[in-house]
């Protein structure tokens, strides 16, 4: 389980993402979890891309209390 959540919200606002706490709490996540040895990386004509797994975001976040389909479809 994730611990701790780290919402940089000046950040998102100066992007200018229209997100809510949900998206924000999985970008956490996501941003977290791509510097872990854990994460899955494919490398294509130098562009690096990381498979996130919509269960374990689910159960390593239990707090947001969204099931895989609904993280897909907030990722997508």
């Amino acid at each position: 389980m994730k611990f701790n959540i780290n919402i940089n919200q000046s950040e998102i606002i100066r992007k200018g993402y229209k997100i809510d706490v949900l998206d924000a709490c999985i970008l956490d996540f996501c941003l977290d979890f791509s510097h872990s040895e854990r994460i899955t990386k494919l490398t294509d004509k130098g562009t690096v891309y990381y498979w996130f797994d919509y269960k374990n975001i689910s159960e390593q976040m239990p707090i947001l209390n969204l099931k895989k389909d609904s993280i897909y479809r907030r990722m997508k």
